[in-house]
């Protein structure tokens, strides 16, 4: 699932006199020409990798540029390089990547083949409470207890833009289904709406009475859902900012709410060692999951919505089948799970640990696949990239 795609730059005529353009050459190692284009001196690697993206096939493919056996990234140009004729760029092309957050005030991105760590996101002053993926896998945004949440450019690990405003941590963070606004949830009891262009906020959703830990919106970006320790999750109607249900049965906090992927139900995780699914329409509950004997961290559908991934204090994270009920535990994480997540075909799960670790694990049939080490304190939230290869 991995290949090196090996970059010739051939400069011609000013030699490294910044020319005007630099006729970047894409072959394979067998030397078969893929893709040229003319390139800018001033390129960067992101702009590099575009263009090389466009010229490539190969949906939901990760790439990478290498001088030797440095990854180059952030501002670096192809000036930088001081290049001569003939020089090569190697392009890592990889299956999409994992994120993980963490209490060592970073948020790292992993080759999803290999496992091995990419990119190190550093800025946090505080520990990172979760991560995730725009829709187009081209963003990374993150969550912290400096009372912030970010967005990291992918390719380059670059951070664009800082949302301030809340007065305690941000627990949460999510985008919109296009991307176009950012949700916060926070311990100051309320949650967030932002532009993620600009970074201004547009909406503050008050009505909690406890930490707002978890927000997230339907899948057609019209509702809102918040997870509280007030043990209530509410469901909010986009632009207004209005709430229109309070859903009221927990015994405990909430730790997370999520919408189905039709949007008809809501999923509920709780610090009373259960999850539960609601009806959006009328706030009832229809099922109540028992089976774990310590707190519900999180909860999450499938993408079909056939079953449902629960993670628990109790150390162990469990796959449910919604027409049965019955269970796949995922055993062997050895300490607390803070949160667990599905690939994008359903077939992986990936699990975040108190032992500091991440863990990729098939779904069927329970066996971990991948151990992520690297962090050097509690892993609070894992996911994939929404271009994790689909598994035949």
């Amino acid at each position: 699932l991995i290949s090196n795609v090996f970059v010739s730059f051939i400069v011609g005529g000013g030699g490294l006199l910044t020319p005007p353009k630099m006729r970047v050459h894409v072959v394979r190692p067998s030397g078969a020409e893929v893709a040229m284009v003319d390139a800018e001196p001033s390129w960067t690697a992101r702009e590099v990798i575009l263009q090389i993206r466009e010229k490539l096939s190969g949906r939901g493919l990760t790439h990478r540029l290498l001088l030797g056996a440095v990854v180059l990234t952030g501002s670096t140009t192809l000036n930088d390089l001081e290049l001569v004729d003939g020089s090569q760029l190697i392009v890592v092309t990889s299956p999409g990547q994992l994120a993980t957050a963490s209490a060592d005030c970073t948020a790292r991105l992993w080759d999803a083949a290999t496992g091995e760590q990419m990119q190190t996101l550093e800025g946090h002053g505080a520990a990172v409470r979760s991560v995730v993926f725009s829709p187009d896998g081209e963003w990374i945004l993150t969550a912290s207890e400096d009372h912030s949440a970010r967005i990291w450019e992918v390719a380059t690990g670059r951070c664009t833009l800082t949302l301030d405003g809340h007065e305690d941590w941000v627990r949460s963070a999510a985008f919109s289904p296009d991307a176009a606004q950012v949700v916060t949830a926070s311990d100051d009891n309320t949650a967030k709406v932002w532009e993620s262009a600009s970074g201004r906020c547009v909406l503050t959703l008050e009505g909690h009475e406890g930490k707002v830990h978890s927000a997230a919106f339907s899948p057609d970006g019209a509702w809102l859902i918040t997870a509280s320790e007030d043990k209530t999750a509410k469901i909010w109607e986009l632009p207004s900012g209005e709430c229109v249900r309070t859903l009221k049965g927990h015994g405990d906090a909430v730790n997370s709410a999520i919408f189905s992927p039709d949007g008809r139900r809501v999923l509920t995780a709780s610090d009373d060692r259960t999850a539960r699914i609601w009806q959006t329409s009328s706030g009832r509950v229809l099922v109540t999951v028992n089976g774990h004997s310590n707190d519900v961290h999180s909860a999450a559908f499938s993408p079909d919505a056939t079953r449902v991934l629960t993670a628990s204090a109790d150390c162990i994270a469990k796959v449910w089948e919604t027409a049965s009920w019955q269970v796949q535990e995922l055993e062997g994480n050895g300490s607390l799970v803070w949160s667990a997540a599905f690939s994008m075909d359903g077939k992986r799960v990936i699990t975040a640990s108190d032992d500091g670790t991440a863990k990729v694990w098939e779904s069927a049939s329970g066996q971990c696949m991948q151990r992520l080490e690297g962090h050097l304190s509690v892993v609070f939230s894992a996911t994939f990239s929404p271009t994790f290869p689909e598994i035949a």
